[in-house]
C-alpha cells in the first residue's frame, strides 16, 4: 500500500477488524481490478467500512450528492476532473465489491455503472460548458418571433450506456446534439468578459464536442473518467463531433443505413438538457 496511509496504523487497523481483513482477502484474491484501486487510494479501505458503502445500493442521487461534496468550492477545471476521475474509481470499487459479494442482481450493477456514468459525464458537461461560455459567449438562436433564446446541447448515450446495461469494462457509446445550427454566441447579461471571442453556433458545439471528449477520456496519474467512443454519430469516423437535431433528422432520413436507425433503440439523453434529448430520441 502507498499514498497517505501510513502502513503501521493500516496494519493494527486489519488487526482489530477481522472482518475487513477478511474483505481485503477476498478482492485481493478475486479482482486485480478492484485490489488495484485499493492499492491507489488506501484510505478506500476506510471508506469500504463505513455504514452503508456497501450494504445499500448506490443509487443515482446519492453520487450526485457524493460528487458534488467532492467537487466543494474548487475553482480550476483539472481539479474539478481529477475528482472525477476520484470519485469514478471509488464509486466502481463500490459496486464491483457488492457485486463480488452478491449484495447486488446483475440488472443492478449494471444499472449503478451507467448511472455512474451518466453522473460523470453531466458533471463533465456542467465544467466544460462553463468554461467555453466565458471564453465565447453563451449560443444563441432566434426564434420565428424574433427573440433570442439560448441554444441547448445534449450528451445522447448509445450502445450499453444508452439501455442502462454498462459493464465494468464498456466504454461510453456518444452522440453529440445540439438544437439549431443557426445563431451565435453571445455576451450573456452582466458578464463581466471583455475579450470574448464570439462564434458561430456550429463552431461552438464543434468545440463543446472536442473539449468534452478530451475531458471524459484523456489519461492523466488518476486514470480517466471514461474511454468514449463517438462513431456511431452520423458519417462515423469522417462525421462531424456535433450536429443540430434538425441535420440529424435529415442525415437518417435521407442517408443513414437500417443498422445506424436500428442503434436508436438504444438511444437515450445522459447529459445536457432533457427537452432536447427527449426531442431526438423522438
Amino acid at each position: 500500500f502507498v499514498g497517505s496511509v501510513n502502513r503501521s496504523s493500516l496494519l493494527q487497523y486489519l488487526q482489530a477488524s477481522p472482518k475487513m481483513l477478511g474483505l481485503l482477502c477476498t478482492i485481493f484474491g478475486n479482482s486485480d481490478s478492484l485490489a488495484f484501486a485499493l492499492i491507489r487510494d488506501p484510505m478506500l479501505v476506510y471508506w469500504l467500512a463505513e455504514e452503508d458503502v456497501l450494504t445499500t445500493a448506490p443509487t443515482r442521487e446519492g453520487m450526485v450528492s457524493a460528487l458534488h461534496q467532492s467537487l466543494g468550492s474548487l475553482k480550476t477545471t483539472e481539479l474539478k476532473l481529477e475528482v472525477l476521475r476520484r470519485v469514478r474509481r471509488r464509486e466502481m470499487l463500490r459496486i464491483g465489491v457488492r457485486d463480488l459479494l452478491r449484495l447486488a442482481t446483475v440488472e443492478g450493477t449494471t444499472g449503478s455503472l451507467s448511472d455512474l456514468a451518466s453522473v460523470l459525464i453531466h458533471a463533465a458537461y456542467e465544467i466544460v460548458g462553463k468554461d467555453l461560455k466565458a471564453l465565447h459567449g453563451m449560443p444563441m438562436h432566434r426564434q420565428a418571433d424574433g427573440t433570442w433564446v439560448e441554444t441547448e446541447f445534449v450528451v445522447i448515450g448509445m450502445g450499453k450506456l444508452g439501455a442502462h446495461e454498462l459493464n465494468y469494462s464498456s466504454d461510453v457509446d456518444l452522440i453529440y446534439v445540439y438544437g439549431s445550427a443557426d445563431g451565435e454566441t453571445r455576451k450573456s447579461e452582466g458578464s463581466r468578459q471583455s475579450t470574448m471571442v464570439g462564434l458561430s453556433n456550429e463552431e461552438y458545439f464543434e468545440l463543446f464536442a472536442r473539449s468534452l471528449t478530451k475531458a471524459l477520456a484523456e489519461q492523466t496519474r488518476e486514470g480517466a473518467v471514461f474511454r468514449v467512443d463517438l462513431r456511431l454519430r452520423a458519417e462515423g469516423t469522417v462525421g462531424q463531433l456535433a450536429r443540430s437535431v434538425e441535420a440529424y433528422a435529415r442525415y437518417y432520413a435521407q442517408r443513414g443505413q437500417v443498422w445506424e436507425r436500428l442503434a436508436l433503440l438504444k438511444a437515450w439523453p445522459v447529459a445536457g438538457s432533457p427537452a432536447l434529448g427527449q426531442e431526438f430520441v423522438r
